[in-house]
């Protein structure tokens, strides 16, 4: 998946770029009523800031991703409440949320662990 986007910041090998929203982004509701969303990406080519990017993201990642962040934590909780329901059952609710809450830790050690492996980042591929 190819996007445009502006350098807004760098640091080190890495840039934020600032990207407006398309009709991709419609249906996702993620970002809420905001016109523009960064993100940040491997700046390989040395561009700079202020610069007009295109930048490539592998769209394997992109299900990947939306897999772990959103339906990871609701199986989970699943099990959780599967786990209760059947040993303590009056403490289905209690015991989902806790796993609920366990997924969001697996989720942000995910994140750590992939946000700087650059065959799961996206990266600038040219200066327009």
């Amino acid at each position: 998946m190819i996007e445009e986007g502006v350098i807004i910041g760098l640091k080190g090998k890495m840039a934020e770029i600032k990207v407006g929203r398309h009709e991709d982004c419609s249906g996702c509701g993620a970002c809420g009523s905001a016109k523009n969303i960064s993100t940040v990406v491997y700046n390989e080519i040395g561009a700079k800031v202020g610069d007009r990017v295109k930048f490539s993201m592998p769209e394997e990642n992109i299900v990947t991703g939306a897999f772990v962040v959103f339906v990871l934590p609701l199986i989970f909780a699943g099990i959780g409440a599967a786990v209760a329901f059947i040993f303590l059952e009056e403490y289905v609710p209690h015991l989902a949320i806790v796993f609920f809450l366990l997924s969001l830790i697996f989720v942000k050690l995910y994140d750590k662990k992939k946000r700087h492996d650059l065959k799961y980042n996206a990266k600038i591929i040219e200066i327009i």
